[in-house]
């Protein structure tokens, strides 16, 4: 039984981004021996879990000059794979204004309910918890044997 293999990914929490998480999931699949529709549902329950972060942008005259600037951390994402032998763990952090509260239990019919039954139907374990740093995590478990 070899080590789990780690990869990190901080990107900007925009949807411009979510392609590089779906190409790093693609990578790291391609590297194992994943199923070909395994590593797809993966590519996509990434994506669903990124843009649960991704707040949209205001629009250029819509500037608060009250405010103070943006926190950098505040607007990132953090995707983190952890590939054992028989599980792939993704936990996906970033700012939230939903509180955590363990299993995910929503609305299917709401924005983000959609995105969770989505996520849920696609891995074997979703988890939704607080992160340091006043972020959540949502992290998502598929047993590969």
């Amino acid at each position: 039984m070899e080590a789990a293999r780690r990869v990190v990914l901080t990107l900007p929490a925009k949807a411009e981004y979510v392609a590089l998480s779906r190409l790093a999931t693609s990578g790291l699949g391609s590297g194992s021996d994943m199923a070909e529709d395994v590593v797809e549902d993966l590519k996509v329950a990434v994506s669903e879990a990124c843009s649960y972060f991704i707040r949209e942008a205001p629009a250029e005259n819509e500037t608060d000059r009250s405010s103070s600037p943006p926190d950098q951390e505040a607007e990132e994402l953090r995707i983190e794979y952890e590939l054992g032998d028989e599980v792939l763990q993704i936990s996906v952090s970033g700012c939230s204004d939903v509180n955590a509260a363990g299993t995910v239990e929503v609305d299917p019919f709401s924005e983000f309910g959609l995105g969770m039954t989505i996520i849920r139907a696609l891995v074997d374990k979703l988890e939704l918890s607080e992160a340091p740093e006043s972020r959540t995590l949502l992290r998502l478990t598929k047993r590969l044997k």
